[in-house]
């Protein structure tokens, strides 16, 4: 299976190789072992995002994906509720919600940062091989409990703020295990 990504006028095709390596280039750019919940509000393509959360989970971080369409306040109460401190984002494209988040949230509480570029995780867009330079992330000094919090989603917010989900590790192998097919039929019997 590969990924496709459009481009004007040709068709760039990343197999999982390259997926792997990206992720894994990702977690470098997070030197800590073990961390924090990282929220992740951003307007980016979704290679890039999903790259980025499996980056993030490879380097031991919780990542959180968070909707952009969600208000500053409703934000600021996941972030809060999590106990998620750092926050990756595009701020070109989200420059007044994350200016709202930035000055809402009490000084030192939350680190702000961009995301990487298409270029820094995929410096081969489409072309690697074996033969390129790859350094692979460090295997977790520790062992990692199924049951932990692998990464947080989060409710629509209806009915009020958005409630943040807690996924496990033991849930996304179960879930990777039920293939997409699958998976997408039991999203659909639980709407």
């Amino acid at each position: 299976m590969k990924i496709t990504v459009l481009r004007i006028r040709h068709i760039t095709e990343i197999s999982h190789f390259e997926y792997a390596q990206a992720e894994h280039r990702v977690a470098h750019l997070r030197p800590q072992r073990r961390g924090p919940s990282v929220a992740i509000v951003a307007l980016t393509d979704v290679l890039i995002y999903q790259t980025i959360i499996a980056g993030c989970i490879i380097a031991g971080l919780v990542p959180f994906p968070i909707s952009h369409r969600n208000s500053a306040a409703a934000i600021i109460n996941l972030l809060s509720n999590t106990n998620s401190h750092h926050l990756l984002t595009t701020k070109g494209s989200l420059g007044r919600l994350v200016e709202t988040l930035s000055t809402d949230v009490p000084d030192g509480e939350l680190s702000i940062e961009e995301i990487p570029l298409l270029g820094q995780i995929y410096p081969h867009l489409g072309h690697e091989t074996t033969e390129d330079t790859f350094v692979p992330y460090p295997d977790p000094e520790e062992k990692i409990g199924l049951d932990e919090v692998a990464l947080y989603l989060h409710s629509s917010g209806c009915t009020g703020f958005p409630k943040h989900i807690p996924e496990t590790h033991r849930n996304l192998i179960h879930q990777a295990a039920m293939g997409p097919y699958t998976w997408c039929i039991v999203l659909i019997s639980k709407s």
